[in-house]
């Protein structure tokens, strides 16, 4: 009864700010992007461009973050489904998926800061990421290591602090 009114406000509260951060998520990351490029060509960081550069890339912004999710969701549904499905040799289908997961993921650290500073569509800024990563193989492979350290260091952070933010 009265013990399981925390737990749905709770749920409820977790839906809203989970739905609330996906919808901000994009148009936030475009805005640090523009606040902080600046500081690249010698200029001085300035608060304010964050909001104006969320505000100006809102649209496109969120529609980058909701391409981006999509397209990365089917790819880790690809690989899952080909690996775990009883087709003989589905499982090579899984493999290439994951390699291409793995080059989605590889395209990540170009996509908003090509998406800012060149004010491209969306289309155009993926196309660029991709020859961006494949020029740039080094940077790029230093970039996934990094991130993938940093993911594996922080998944493990988060699922030790969620128990502590659930009500008693």
């Amino acid at each position: 009864g009265s013990q399981s009114v925390p737990a749905v406000v709770f749920a409820l509260q977790a839906t809203f700010f989970g739905l609330l951060s996906l919808v901000l998520a994009g148009p936030a990351t475009a805005g640090l992007h523009t606040a902080i490029a600046p500081l690249a060509h010698g200029e001085l960081f300035e608060i304010g461009r964050f909001v104006r550069g969320a505000r100006h890339h809102f649209r496109r912004a969120w529609l980058m973050l909701t391409i981006d999710a999509v397209i990365g969701t089917v790819l880790v549904l690809n690989v899952w489904f080909y690996w775990h499905t009883e087709v003989v040799g589905a499982w090579v289908l899984s493999i290439v998926f994951g390699y291409v997961l793995l080059a989605w993921a590889a395209l990540q650290p170009y996509l908003f800061p090509l998406m800012v500073e060149l004010d491209q569509g969306i289309w155009l800024v993926i196309r660029n990421a991709m020859f961006i990563a494949v020029d740039n193989i080094g940077l790029t492979l230093g970039l996934l290591i990094i991130n993938g350290a940093l993911i594996a260091v922080s998944l493990p952070l988060g699922a030790i602090a969620v128990p502590f933010a659930l009500p008693a």
